[in-house]
């Protein structure tokens, strides 16, 4: 007969700690879909998912936007002439940090969000080059003044992946 050994799930979740302590913290770029969301009381919940070509999803992950946040994000699109659109299967370009509570377990804060992503514009961090493959969520003609506009500001401050 086999003996198993039996851990104590906090115990468990305390080594998980332990081990993503060094990624708490630091922030990335994520780009992925948003799936499940809901707003309660100013905060934002949601599943981030990444589908395969078949729309299979292969990667699926808790998000929270928390209220100061989500103001600050849909200030800085209105300031764009945008609405940020928080609806399930909507692309989203979220900076991000994990996040890991031994009761609720691993997920991604967003601290902000780029417009630009919401355009349906990104600049290749290689080429500098701008790469048009998400969904424009805006008026056409609206959208060729606000991407000149905004990628000409970001270009001459700073990249827009940190």
């Amino acid at each position: 007969m086999n003996q198993h050994t039996f851990h104590n799930l906090s115990t468990i979740t305390n080594r998980i700690n332990a081990l993503l302590q060094p990624a708490i913290g630091k922030t990335f770029w994520v780009k992925a879909e948003i799936s499940s969301g809901r707003e309660r009381g100013g905060t934002f919940y949601c599943d981030l998912v990444e589908t395969n070509k078949n729309g299979k999803i292969i990667a699926k992950m808790s998000c929270t936007i928390w209220n100061r946040e989500l103001y600050s994000i849909r200030a800085k699109f209105s300031e764009n002439k945008l609405d940020l659109k928080l609806d399930n299967g909507t692309s989203v370009g979220f900076l991000c940090s994990v996040q890991y509570n031994l009761q609720y377990g691993l997920s991604l804060k967003v601290t902000d969000a780029d417009p630009a992503f919401a355009l349906g514009v990104r600049i290749s961090p290689l080429s500098g080059q701008e790469t048009g493959s998400f969904k424009v969520h805006s008026v056409p003609a609206l959208n060729d003044f606000i991407v000149s506009t905004y990628l000409s500001k970001k270009r001459s401050s700073e990249s827009l992946y940190k």
